[in-house]
């Protein structure tokens, strides 16, 4: 089987070691996973156990987690999900590597992930629901943002914008582009978010290949 895994673009943070990373264990033949989630802590390992009890490499993970200071385990992470490709990023902006678990294949659509945050008070990764419903979670450092994007087909995409506050996913603005055959161009629906204020819409069309 040909060992492959995927190293995407390096997204560095202040005085931290904060790549963003994305692994295909089945693809890689690879079941276990060392790298740093910030420079001011030791090695993680991340040991992937994807086989049911009959021996299929199918239905639920369990990920057992150690640092390199510590022979024992710190953290099993148990998913329903079908772990078949991760990523680790800092999606809370606190210069934390954190575990994205995606199950099945990556469609056109986009995969959704099981979030786990990493949090330095515990020393331990705790999943968080809120990302449950967004398809490729992007974080941009720069601007403090995540971005979930999706593609239904050739003829409908979104881009949803967040930011986090106190915890907290707060949506910024929804772009939609869905292609209208009967003018031949795309209709675009941008959607800025305004709290309690509620939501302005603006809706326009531009000429792109669907």
């Amino acid at each position: 089987m040909i060992r492959k895994y995927h190293l995407f673009l390096a997204l560095i943070f202040c005085a931290s070691i904060t790549f963003a990373q994305g692994f295909y264990p089945y693809q890689a033949n690879k079941d276990q996973f060392t790298f740093k989630i910030n420079s001011s802590l030791p090695e993680f390992t991340f040991s992937f156990f994807l086989s049911d009890t009959s021996g299929n490499r199918m239905g639920s993970s369990r990920i057992q987690i150690r640092r390199s200071d510590n022979d024992r385990t710190i953290q099993t992470v148990t998913t329903d999900v079908r772990v078949v490709y991760f990523q680790i990023k800092d999606m809370n902006f606190d210069g934390f590597l954190d575990l994205l678990l995606a199950e099945g294949p990556q469609g056109t659509g986009g995969a959704s992930y099981d979030v786990w945050l990493y949090n330095s008070k515990s020393g331990t990764f705790q999943y968080d629901p809120q990302f449950a419903e967004l398809t490729e979670p992007t974080p941009d450092s720069s601007t403090r943002m995540i971005t979930s994007f999706y593609r239904g087909g050739k003829d409908f995409r979104s881009e949803k914008t967040f930011q986090i506050q106190n915890g907290q996913l707060i949506p910024i603005r929804l772009e939609e582009h869905q292609y209208d055959n009967s003018i031949r161009k795309f209709i675009r629906t941008r959607t800025e978010y305004h709290g309690a204020e509620g939501a302005s819409v603006r809706v326009d069309t531009v000429n792109e290949n669907n």
